[in-house]
């Protein structure tokens, strides 16, 4: 089983009418082999409670992924890119998957 997930790729975009620079994205529908979730954590501060939950997502080796500025789009929540992509060789197979690690914050 897989199931689909969209990258959602940044490149520069235009200037605003104050000169400041834009971003632009483009959406990408990838198969991700596996998503599977990571450990969330909450914090709490006066006035103010924040979760920070997290996904692992198995997608095609040779996708570019740029970790500072892309997102992505899983199962209609957006999360940010956390830390490079690792590329996982298993010792038993020639299966090869790039490994991407997502965050997201709420509140």
């Amino acid at each position: 089983m897989s199931e689909w997930v969209t990258l959602r790729r940044a490149a520069d975009g235009t200037a605003d009418r104050y000169g400041d620079a834009t971003t632009a994205r483009t959406d990408v529908t990838l198969e991700a082999f596996a998503v599977y979730p990571r450990t969330s954590s909450e914090f709490e501060e006066p006035g103010r409670d924040r979760v920070t939950d997290g996904l692992t997502a198995e997608i095609p080796v040779g996708t570019v992924v740029d970790p500072r500025r892309d997102l992505f789009v899983v199962r209609g929540n957006t999360y940010e890119v956390d830390g490079e992509p690792g590329d996982y060789r298993s010792p038993w197979t020639s299966w090869r998957v790039l490994v991407v690690n997502l965050t997201r914050v709420k509140g």
